[in-house]
């Protein structure tokens, strides 16, 4: 019967990271009192850290209670997959389709962030967020081709994502091209019979220009799709930027004997394609 006083103790030199909800009070007979023990971990490294809790009395005997205490930290660990990524574009196109990191947490559950470095082009969602013990989460993260101001050129990036002392980080490259030179025509479409000249065996039809805009030489080559042979001369070459070359187009004699169009020539280019149309 009575009222029982009680308190608590333990050495908290050695385990400042202990916490106890009430050191002392008093407990009147029968009866009992909960007591809440938690741990801060701070800065606590990987490790298991254990106390002992002495709760004393002003009981006559003297009777005194211990309770051992054990605290696990577990060390700090985040991965990512892939720890790189490449990314490839031309000015002047739209931004390549964004790519997936998976993040997984192999250490103690919590919060993390995403950060990055390298330029405003490399954009991370989300940034951040909560993942337990062994949990995984997929990321998107793209290049925008828009927040390129530099122009053509080899960019780096990094993303690192931080779980308290953890952290993964994933390199990144983008890669972007000068636009690709451009093919241009004069004409797309003549009349045999109006435009073109008879020579010897051959309808013998006006040249066209093939013309090149943009940077550096551009590749073409010339297919046809006819009832007829057509000569193309020359049928291919390579046109540096700014510059122009004519095309003979040779049709045989009897070409618009049967057909209202007789054949189409396309040229083409490493980024178009242009069409003539010859008609009769």
């Amino acid at each position: 019967t009575g009222a029982l006083k009680w308190t608590a103790s333990w050495n908290t030199a050695q385990a400042p990271w202990l916490k106890l909800s009430a050191q002392s009070g008093q407990v009147q007979a029968p009866g009992s009192q909960t007591l809440i023990v938690s741990a801060v971990v701070g800065a606590l490294k990987a490790g298991t850290y254990n106390a002992t809790i002495l709760f004393s009395s002003d009981a006559q005997n003297g009777q005194q209670l211990s309770l051992p205490i054990s605290l696990t930290v577990q060390a700090g660990c985040m991965k990512a997959t892939p720890t790189t990524l490449l990314f490839a574009d031309t000015i002047g196109a739209k931004s390549p389709v964004a790519q997936t990191v998976t993040l997984n947490n192999c250490g103690a559950s919590g919060n993390w962030t995403a950060t990055t470095t390298g330029g405003s082009w490399l954009l991370v969602s989300p940034t951040g967020g909560n993942l337990s013990n062994g949990a995984t989460q997929n990321i998107l993260v793209s290049a925008l081709l828009a927040n390129i101001q530099s122009g053509p050129g080899t960019y780096q990036g990094q993303i690192t994502f931080t779980n308290g002392p953890a952290h993964a980080v994933v390199n990144v490259t983008f890669t972007v091209a000068a636009p690709l030179p451009t093919l241009g025509i004069n004409t797309t479409s003549f009349s045999i019979s109006q435009q073109c000249r008879f020579i010897r065996i051959v309808w013998r039809c006006p040249l066209i220009t093939l013309s090149s805009s943009g940077a550096g030489n551009l590749t073409w080559a010339a297919t046809s799709n006819s009832n007829v042979q057509l000569t193309i001369t020359p049928a291919s070459g390579i046109l540096p930027a700014g510059q122009t070359v004519a095309v003979e187009i040779d049709t045989p004699r009897l070409a618009c004997a049967s057909a209202a169009i007789i054949a189409t020539v396309t040229f083409s280019g490493p980024a178009n394609n242009v069409t003539v149309t010859m008609r009769c």
